[in-house]
């Protein structure tokens, strides 16, 4: 019977099944996985990070954006120049960059704009290319006392990317002490 059923399918829904059917078949996670502490150690620091926010979380904020903002300013209206920006404070949903920290943002080359100001789009309108999409994660302390902070835009097909700093603050402001590219496309 189950013969009769996949001849009767064709080629792209044979693979959808075979890609369901290997996927059911994965085994889930177990309490001996060496992923499971992983992923505990991941959900607890962020719990961590909504219960017991980082301070001056607007600094932050501002110390990332120039940390991602080009050697080289874009030229007016040209690709890059527009950012709309979302942030992490420990809801639900990321929230658009407060307008305080907009009108605090000085970047030579490039207009700040909340996320919520952004056009809606396809894939296939050229016409928002360039635009980027920025979204600021809520730092989750280390065990050093430093902060991990991970951070990402979109800017079009194929322009996307994420990276993780590793920040400090101090009486001076916050400052980044390292950071590395999660990926890329």
């Amino acid at each position: 019977m189950s013969t009769l059923i996949v001849r009767s399918l064709d080629l792209r829904t044979c693979r959808l099944v075979v890609a369901l059917l290997g996927f059911l078949a994965t085994p889930a996670i177990s309490v001996g996985s060496p992923a499971l502490p992983q992923m505990q150690a991941t959900a607890q620091a962020a719990e961590e990070a909504g219960l017991h926010r980082p301070p001056d979380l607007e600094d932050l904020w501002l110390t990332v954006l120039l940390k991602m903002a080009p050697s080289t300013p874009p030229s007016s209206g040209g690709y890059g120049s527009t950012w709309y920006v979302s942030v992490s404070t420990g809801g639900e949903k990321p929230v658009d960059l407060p307008a305080a920290a907009i009108a605090r943002t000085q970047i030579a080359g490039i207009t700040i704009l909340p996320a919520s100001a952004a056009p809606s789009a396809t894939a296939s309108d050229n016409a928002v290319q360039g635009e980027y999409h920025i979204s600021i994660g809520l730092p989750q302390k280390r065990p050093d006392g430093n902060y991990d902070v991970t951070y990402g835009h979109y800017c079009g097909v194929m322009c996307a990317g994420s990276m993780t700093s590793v920040v400090s603050h101090d009486h001076w402001g916050w400052r980044i002490v390292s950071s590395r590219s999660n990926w890329v496309s």
